[in-house]
């Protein structure tokens, strides 16, 4: 009897189900702001949701020390960066439908940018991400039409953020109270102190706006009983005129002038952050005029997303 000839052919792995939209629905935005979406079967790839390791609570780096008496103590602790780690499914009718798909998507993923999660209860938090070295290993049963990359994403903040930043501003108008529901004491000097919650699960740090004009800010969290202060004559040129913006940043600190400038001069004293919870805050504004302001923004930072 005559032998067979030929190959031996064997069936394609079964296809992985697609991701529950109902669960959550991830999305990368590249560095251009192009939305790149990860959990949508119809665009050709998707999120494992199985592989996925590093949406736990942020990592931390603990210092102990060792106990005369045995065991140990904890001198110290800190926020960390978080690996996330997941599989993608990577499919084609055609092999070079597949590489359309998966280059695009592998580059973006390599210059960086934000990962946002939106979950089923409504809330969206996302957190800024860098391609790890050593990614885009395949999964060894790959095939010509399917493949299943591994993709390590590292996230330096450790923390996730909500997407809707809060924002507090503060302006003066004619004929109305500044700081409103604060009390205004006279035209040229407004005090103002309020509580401020700060709800998410770790301290915020706010960007603070100041719109002129006026001489002299300061700014009291008396929860942390820390001051800071802003002269814009620092430099000799006098009060902040009409029209002009000051902006300073906490995380990482700077101050940035009318024109763009540095301004770490005009600052005394060390931005401070929003502490979890409740916050006692004081700001002054000196030799104000109409259309002076204050403008706080924070992001509510979080251990899950």
């Amino acid at each position: 009897m005559p032998g067979l000839a030929g190959q031996v052919v064997l069936p394609p792995p079964p296809t992985p189900p697609p991701p529950s939209l109902d669960v959550e629905e991830w999305t990368f935005i590249d560095a251009a702001g192009t939305h790149w979406p990860l959990t949508r079967r119809g665009v050709g790839y998707w999120v494992l949701h199985g592989t996925v390791t590093g949406l736990g609570v942020t990592p931390r780096v603990v210092t102990r020390d060792d106990r005369a008496r045995g065991g140990t103590v904890t001198r110290h602790e800190w926020i960390s960066g978080r690996l996330i780690t997941f599989d993608m499914f990577v499919r084609g009718r055609t092999r070079a439908e597949l590489l359309a798909r998966w280059r695009p998507l592998g580059l973006a993923l390599l210059g960086g940018g934000v990962l946002r999660i939106a979950q089923a209860d409504g809330t969206v938090r996302e957190i800024d991400v860098e391609l790890e070295p050593g990614s885009y290993d395949n999964h060894p049963e790959r095939i010509g039409r399917h493949e299943q990359p591994t993709v390590q994403l590292w996230c330096p903040r450790g923390y996730f953020r909500d997407v809707d930043p809060v924002v507090i501003e503060r302006t003066q108008r004619p004929r109305r109270r500044f700081l409103a529901p604060f009390m205004s004491v006279s035209s040229s000097r407004i005090p103002g102190r309020e509580v401020l919650r700060n709800d998410g699960d770790a301290d915020a740090w706010p960007e603070v706006e100041l719109r002129g004009p006026f001489a002299g800010f300061t700014a009291i969290n008396h929860t942390l009983g820390e001051t800071w202060t802003l002269d814009p004559g620092w430099d000799g040129g006098g009060p902040l005129a009409a029209g002009e913006v000051v902006r300073i940043t906490s995380d990482p600190p700077t101050v940035t002038g009318p024109a763009g400038q540095v301004w770490w001069g005009a600052l005394t004293g060390d931005p401070w952050p929003l502490v979890k919870g409740d916050n006692d805050i004081e700001i002054v504004l000196s030799g104000v005029g109409p259309g002076a302001g204050v403008t706080f923004t924070y992001q509510r930072l979080r251990e899950i997303p």
